[in-house]
């Protein structure tokens, strides 16, 4: 774990459903903890999930070949954007690089 500077508040994130009738995997929420610390760009700053969240990532809809979702802010909640296949489950580079998409919308420290 990176420690962070004297005063410096770590960055929390939090990874939830919009409702209870999504079901929210573990994966994704590690796969979403694993792109939060990637796209921070203060060497020292510490990542720590809490429920009061300075970014959470809000599960709009999730199946074998569909997540759609969101990141939300203190200030609001952000864009929704989605991923789909037809044809073959959705695998980590493509759940990621919707992640990736919908952290480049929030101004990141």
């Amino acid at each position: 774990m990176m420690t962070h500077a004297m005063g410096e508040a770590p960055l929390r994130f939090a990874c939830r459903s919009e409702s209870d009738k999504i079901e929210v995997s573990e994966d994704l929420c590690a796969l979403f903890a694993d792109r939060v610390r990637a796209a921070v760009t203060r060497p020292t700053a510490a990542v720590a999930e809490f429920e009061d969240a300075d970014l959470t990532l809000v599960v709009l809809r999730a199946d074998a070949q569909t997540l759609s979702a969101r990141i939300d802010t203190p200030s609001g909640p952000g864009e929704p954007r989605a991923a789909a296949r037809r044809d073959a489950p959705l695998d980590n580079t493509t759940q990621a690089r919707l992640i990736d998409s919908l952290l480049a919308q929030v101004d990141l420290p």
